[in-house]
């Protein structure tokens, strides 16, 4: 299983990013290799949770070094940004929902092949996390498969990761199933897949099964993850 990079949003660059640079600051000013105190310059330690072992540029061995003021700002700016840190970071743990559709099921098999789940955020829609056969899902069929019309999917079916897939049953304005089923077209040696689209208020849960794979296994493993998503209003 490989984890994509979580794509940085505009909120995230616009929210997160100074944190960083805040964090940057505070490091810049710790490796002065002066603490000045009015007329009085000497060299202190600074307690050890948030000692930083710097080598001075004399090299005469490491030194520590703090800027009170800038330890201020920290606490006080840091908390604006927690929010927006916490978002990132739960995004960068989508791989735990992975790894939990990818287990047996009650019959110790397990149905799911690949697996992907995707931020439908209009103008976001992004892969956060897949299986390497659903890496290469487009944005334009996030922004199709999380659309409220989906008129077009009995006629003309829908298309995951360049794979066109015909409908089977939309349930996903049903509550609480919110989940598309789908058939793969055949592939070089003739064989289909079955393919479960779960949807949670910010993304898609993608699911494809294995070859003896039933729908109502795909189905399944989906709605757990969908459930769990939409309690956290996800």
């Amino acid at each position: 299983l490989t984890e994509k990079t979580p794509t940085r949003t505009s909120e995230e660059v616009l929210l997160f990013e100074p944190f960083l640079v805040l964090w940057s600051l505070i490091e810049f000013y710790y490796k002065h290799e002066e603490y000045s105190l009015g007329s009085k310059h000497e060299e202190q330690k600074p307690p050890a949770s948030i000692r930083l072992r710097i080598q001075n540029s004399a090299g005469s061995g490491p030194t520590y070094k703090r800027q009170p003021v800038f330890l201020l700002l920290a606490f006080l700016f840091c908390p604006l940004f927690a929010s927006d840190l916490r978002l990132y970071l739960h995004r960068m743990s989508w791989q735990s929902y992975i790894d939990t559709l990818k287990t047996a099921d009650q019959s110790g098999v397990v149905p799911v092949a690949e697996a992907a789940i995707c931020g439908i955020s209009p103008g976001q829609e992004s892969v956060w996390v897949s299986t390497p056969g659903l890496a290469n899902i487009t944005p334009d069929e996030i922004k199709k498969l999380g659309s409220t019309d989906r008129s077009s999917f009995a006629q003309n079916g829908v298309y995951i990761g360049g794979t066109r897939c015909r409908l089977i049953r939309d349930q996903m304005d049903l509550d609480p199933v919110y989940a598309l089923d789908l058939k793969t077209a055949a592939d070089a040696d003739g064989n289909t897949f079955g393919v479960c689209v779960g949807k949670s208020k910010t993304a898609i849960v993608i699911v494809k099964g294995t070859k003896d794979a039933s729908g109502g296994q795909l189905s399944s493993k989906a709605f757990n993850v969908v459930s769990h998503l939409r309690k956290s209003n996800m």
